[in-house]
């Protein structure tokens, strides 16, 4: 099974890093990429996207969709391996995510719920929940499905800072993946099927809003 994981994780040193990285098994590791911001950001940075929210800024909101498309971007050039080392196939109608506010207004009510229970969302909304111990380094995450999933075209983040000695990430996804019987992309030249009202970028493969 194909295993993609990103998150927003807080390091010892006080750095978010947000991770997209494929995996291929419990200890093998391949494809990690990160991008770095230094917590006082997070509170004191730039919010002019989502101006309403508060606990986020626009650099973590860039950083957060930036490190999805891009492992959305690799998968649809053909460019993930699974297990057993062959390259999965590209896709034909991978849809480049965009940044929605009120997406991450919901994924902040549930991140402040401090709880790694599932929430009771639109059936067109889905989520991934990731829980850290504030002095934590190391961390392990469960494939996510979510995040590959070829026809979502929006993303929302959010960070709670008020649970005790644990921080809560919360990405919701619209429309939301991981649904029985339905492919999680469709296989052949990248971007080759997009959507009406999409056209293909060839440079990473994704099919982009006109």
């Amino acid at each position: 099974m194909l295993m993609l994981s990103p998150f927003l994780v807080l390091l010892e040193d006080h750095t978010w890093v947000c991770i997209a990285i494929s995996h291929r098994g419990a200890n093998q590791w391949a494809n990690l990429r990160v991008y770095s911001t230094r917590v006082k950001e997070l509170i004191t940075g730039i919010n002019q996207i989502c101006s309403g929210n508060r606990g986020m800024n626009d650099r973590i909101r860039t950083i957060a969709l930036q490190g999805h498309n891009y492992r959305r971007s690799r998968l649809a050039l053909g460019r993930v391996r699974k297990n057993n080392g062959a390259l999965l196939r590209p896709a034909t109608n991978m849809i480049k995510l965009r940044y929605d506010c009120r997406l991450e207004t919901s994924a902040k009510e549930v991140a402040d719920k401090c709880t790694t229970s599932r929430s009771a969302l639109p059936p067109e909304v889905k989520e991934n929940i990731h829980r850290i111990h504030r002095s934590s380094a190391r961390f392990r995450t469960d494939a996510m499905i979510e995040m590959a999933w070829a026809t979502t075209k929006y993303i929302g983040c959010a960070v709670s800072q008020s649970c005790g000695s644990y921080w809560y990430i919360v990405c919701h996804y619209k429309i939301g993946g991981n649904v029985v019987n339905e492919h999680v992309y469709m296989p052949g030249r990248s971007c080759s099927q997009c959507p009406m009202g999409y056209y293909c970028d060839p440079s990473n493969g994704l099919c982009t809003k006109a």
